[in-house]
């Protein structure tokens, strides 16, 4: 490839593009002579956010060698575009390399890529040298990479470093999912960017944390434990699971012990699911979300498109719904259904609801015929990127954190109605009645223990709002106290 390099040179990014950790680069002046690695990403793209994590893992091995790692972002949604938003991505990922937004997919279109995470490599001429798409090729990019050092006589340099931000010290709270303990009047708050769960009183006082902070895998006490990026929570009979989302493991919390242990990951998957499944993908990979019904708990493994099943009776975990392979495909065969990155879910009545949130849908599965069906969305006016999904059983509804525009939106099963209920519409931050607040990414929500209000996640506000049913009033809790 470095042979014929003038046949395969790197379209240059236009120059009125947006930089976010880096004053405005060239590929032609400002990074010749270096191996160059650009990711194309999208936020809200969970692949391309798994990803980041085993990057950032490379970026750390390159950083003494004369290597630029770039990130490309290219919006799906409008406000994605925005300066503010991939600023907070920067910081809610950690993420310590430029990012170039390229807002109209200029790059990508020049280049012939199309969705989901690509990585580049170029040579020290701005050429092409390496083409991949995926989340599970970066041994490859890693090799190409040494390959292109050793062709060029590059060698590691101590004093050379990457230019780019360097991570937060204080990283911003971006709470992801909550869960109530309605015996305690506690509320159950997934920390992901400082890997820990936080428990607060539903006025707002905080109480404890749970997991040293520190990203890790380890069981123990509530100072010892450590999680990795944890997203949904769940409380069942005086514990709290925890979908441990970068661990690909479920977690407990011994609320009554005060010790946190894991009863399923990727070596703990159980035996019998891998009877009568030939063609189906085993893809135990970032947990998402859970809930609890009788004895079974029900996984949306955002990483794998499927919905497992774990029995309490016998430890053992399954797959229950879904081919792995990413879709929108219904059917009456439950392990032939397609998913697309679910990441909510929860039940009610005789159906599981999710959050289908690769499909801009809700999907429901129901327990007794094993049969899926779209309730709504598929359509990205109606419902962008929704994230979680709560049924209540006194409305006989579910309500859906409509992310990706801001909003809170009622769904009922029986009509397939999709309605607005709070939220403006545009991100903001403002409390009120109905339309009149304003939220920013919302994506996890949890009923009060008297039923009467929602608390929701307000992700990119960095707080917790809570909605009262019956009237729709948005207002923010106040949270005192540090931990």
């Amino acid at each position: 490839m470095d042979a014929v390099s003038a046949q395969h040179p790197f379209p240059e990014w236009e120059a009125n593009m947006q930089w976010v950790g880096s004053s405005p680069m060239r590929i032609s002046e400002d990074l010749q002579g270096k191996v160059v690695v650009l990711y194309f990403w999208t936020d809200g793209c969970m692949r391309c956010i798994h990803m980041l994590s085993e990057l950032a893992e490379l970026e750390k091995k390159w950083a003494s060698f004369p290597v630029a790692l770039i990130g490309v972002h290219s919006p799906r949604f409008s406000h994605q575009a925005e300066r503010e938003n991939i600023e907070k991505a920067v910081l809610r990922f950690d993420i310590s390399h430029p990012t170039v937004n390229d807002t109209e997919h200029c790059l990508k279109k020049k280049l012939g890529l199309k969705s989901g995470p690509y990585l580049v490599v170029l040579g020290t001429k701005a050429n092409l040298l390496f083409i991949t798409s995926g989340d599970e090729r970066l041994n490859e990019v890693d090799q190409v990479v040494q390959a292109a050092l050793s062709h060029y006589g590059l060698s590691r340099n101590e004093n050379k470093h990457q230019d780019g931000v360097k991570g937060p010290i204080e990283k911003p709270f971006f709470p992801a999912q909550l869960t109530v303990d309605v015996f305690n009047r506690h509320l159950f708050i997934s920390d992901p960017c400082r890997h820990r769960v936080v428990c607060i009183a539903e006025e707002g006082s905080v109480l404890y944390s749970i997991g040293s902070g520190e990203k890790g895998f380890q069981d123990g006490s509530f100072e010892e434990a450590q999680f990795h990026r944890p997203h949904g929570l769940i409380y069942a009979d005086g514990k709290v699971y925890v979908a441990d989302t970068y661990n690909h493991a479920i977690r407990c919390i011994d609320l009554h012990a005060r010790m946190v242990s894991t009863i399923a990951d990727t070596g703990k998957r159980g035996t019998d699911y891998r009877d009568g499944m030939k063609g189906i993908r085993q893809a135990f990979r970032y947990p998402w979300d859970l809930t609890v019904k009788d004895e079974r708990m029900f996984l949306a493994m955002a990483g794998g498109h499927q919905i497992w099943s774990y029995s309490f009776k016998t430890g053992n975990a399954q797959v229950y719904c879904g081919s792995g392979e990413e879709g929108d495909r219904s059917c009456d065969h439950l392990l032939q259904v397609s998913l697309a990155q679910p990441s909510g879910i929860s039940w009610g009545g005789s159906e599981l609801y999710i959050a289908d949130t690769g499909n801009g849908a809700i999907r429901s599965i129901d327990l007794e015929k094993k049969w899926v069906r779209t309730l709504g969305g598929n359509d990205s006016k109606r419902l962008q990127h929704p994230l979680a999904v709560l049924w209540v059983e006194e409305l006989r509804k579910a309500v859906i954190a409509d992310t990706c525009n801001h909003q809170l939106k009622w769904l009922d099963p029986k009509t397939q109605i999709l309605e607005d209920w709070v939220g403006s519409g545009n991100a903001g931050h403002s409390d009120g009645f109905g339309k009149e607040a304003a939220f920013n990414e919302p994506s996890g929500l949890a009923l009060s223990s008297d039923r009467n209000r929602l608390f929701v996640a307000d992700t990119n506000n960095h707080c917790i709002r809570e909605v009262v049913l019956q009237t729709g009033e948005v207002r923010t809790v106040t949270i005192g106290g540090v931990l």
